[in-house]
């Protein structure tokens, strides 16, 4: 199982920008990368970043996702 915050969750990013998650992507060996958007005056911005390494969650509920094998 692995632990991740939800789609929707609330961030902050470098700055005080505040963001949202809007999408999750798992690489091999447990990496999670978040994409977070976030508006730039009238331009709304997206990039994929790493979990609490490039953003804040300002709630820390996560969930969990696992594969089960057949």
């Amino acid at each position: 199982m692995i632990e991740v915050y939800p789609i929707g969750t609330k961030v902050t990013l470098e700055g005080g920008i505040p963001g949202n998650i809007i999408a999750i992507l798992l690489e091999p060996r447990n990496g999670i990368q978040y994409k977070i958007s976030w508006w730039n005056g009238r331009e709304r911005k997206s990039e994929w970043l790493y979990d609490c390494v490039d953003f804040e969650p300002s709630k820390y509920t996560t969930q969990q996702i696992g594969f089960i094998n057949v």
